[in-house]
């Protein structure tokens, strides 16, 4: 989790005091990881069990769905968002519609989204069943995300597969202008970096 948050900060020029929040965000590791490198955090997670462990740990968390009245909510209480992450929570979510039209409003106009789910093409190739389960309502590939995310104005930036045992896949969104501008100057808005046993791939 350190490797994350220090990746994120590098990758995604990230300053002390620039606002970080993750839907899905259990007991605030993660986030707590960003906190400790000077950043202000908010954590969403509906069980409020995990939430209160959060707040012990000095990580404030809704005890909510992340949704697009959440993202209102935080967007007028608090500020826009510089990173928003949803790491592995994508699986579990029914109404993706309402998430991604959540994403479009609390994320700031130079923001990025950095989302983490199992890859449906390796589980195929992997013949990886084992890993479906009850509370897992969808799969996804690179166009399925880039697809849906598209339709809400937020364009994907950058794709990596990995992983040796099971298959994840790891896609940044911005907003289409930021996106597009990045693309228009030359100047790529992510350098490829990997997490360990990375290996960078698009279908």
């Amino acid at each position: 989790m350190r490797y994350v948050a220090g990746l994120c900060k590098e990758q995604f020029d990230l300053s002390e005091g620039a606002f970080v929040v993750e839907m899905g965000s259990n007991t605030g590791e993660q986030l707590a990881e960003f906190r400790d490198l000077g950043m202000r955090t908010l954590g969403v997670d509906p069980a409020r069990d995990l939430a209160a462990l959060a707040a012990e740990r000095g990580v404030e968390t809704l005890p909510d769905f992340f949704s697009a009245a959440i993202a209102r909510r935080i967007k007028k209480e608090y500020s826009t968002a510089q990173l928003l992450l949803g790491r592995h929570v994508f699986a579990h979510i029914d109404d993706v519609a309402d998430v991604a039209v959540g994403v479009r409003e609390l994320l700031d106009p130079a923001g990025v989204f950095a989302v983490e789910v199992p890859y449906a093409v390796d589980m195929l190739e992997r013949s990886e069943f084992d890993t479906i389960y009850h509370e897992h309502l969808s799969y996804f590939g690179v166009g399925t995300l880039a697809e849906r995310f598209d339709r809400h104005g937020l364009s994907w930036t950058r794709f990596a597969a990995y992983g040796r045992v099971l298959g994840h896949q790891q896609m940044v969104h911005r907003h289409r202008a930021a996106a597009s501008a990045g693309r228009s100057s030359g100047r790529s808005i992510l350098r490829h970096v990997t997490p360990p046993g990375a290996r960078g791939r698009g279908r």
